[in-house]
């Protein structure tokens, strides 16, 4: 007795084969984008050339919630590099059009000296416009 085994070749259509790449670049390009690229553009062209070139991507930013993400992002590495004074800047900002969050976190950074000189009284202040609005 002999068994025979087919195997049936499965062909891709076009519009499959397609969209299987789409969604691998896509995956791929979200991946190396937000994991692999900030260390990369770091690495490539230097610190102080990606310093530049952040500074001026994010300059026009004006929405307080996201600048004081940017700051968590300078002050956490997240972006191109770990910046104290770079995230204190960015929560001023954030901080003088009222943001509540910009206000509790760059009152931290005055009481611990980070990016900062350390100043108490600015930190109590922040803290209270800060506590104010119920934060």
């Amino acid at each position: 007795m002999q068994i025979s085994i087919q195997r049936r070749a499965e062909v891709l259509t076009f519009k499959q084969l397609l969209m299987a790449t789409l969604a691998f670049l896509v995956v791929f390009i979200w991946v190396f984008h937000f994991n692999f690229g900030p260390k990369i553009v770091r690495t490539l062209i230097g610190k102080d050339a990606a310093a530049s070139y952040q500074s001026h991507y994010y300059s026009n930013i004006t929405n307080s919630n996201h600048q004081n993400s940017i700051a968590y992002k300078f002050y956490t590495g997240e972006l191109l590099y770990k910046s104290n004074k770079q995230a204190t800047d960015w929560w001023k900002r954030a901080a003088d059009q009222g943001n509540e969050k910009a206000q509790a976190n760059l009152a931290r950074a005055y009481l611990l000296g980070e990016g900062v000189r350390k100043n108490y009284e600015l930190a109590n202040r922040l803290i209270a416009k800060s506590m104010s609005q119920n934060y």
